[in-house]
């Protein structure tokens, strides 16, 4: 459930960043395995506490600690906080 406003959108464009960022057949099967892994109840979009280093995390826990820095669900729950634990991972992704 994305209740906040873009907050869908901004999991998506992840995904895209991923794709384009990636080796793409690599980063589709992996997509299509995270999909069948959630199908099957794992929770693919988890994060601990303290996330993981970027490259630990799972495609879809990487869109969604950007997602929930956007929405303001990170620890500091303010959407798009600079001091929010979340931001460095937002900055991987800006500089690619």
């Amino acid at each position: 459930a994305y209740p906040q406003p873009g907050r869908l959108f901004v999991h998506e464009l992840v995904h895209v960043w991923q794709f384009t960022h990636r080796r793409r057949a690599r980063t589709l099967a992996t997509a299509i395995w995270e999909q069948v892994r959630h199908l099957r109840g794992t929770n693919v979009y988890h994060l601990a506490a303290t996330p993981p280093e970027w490259d630990a995390m799972t495609l879809e826990q990487q869109a969604t600690v950007v997602d929930r820095w956007f929405a303001g669900s990170s620890p500091t729950r303010a959407p798009m906080d600079a001091d929010s634990p979340y931001r460095r991972f937002v900055e991987h992704v800006r500089h690619g």
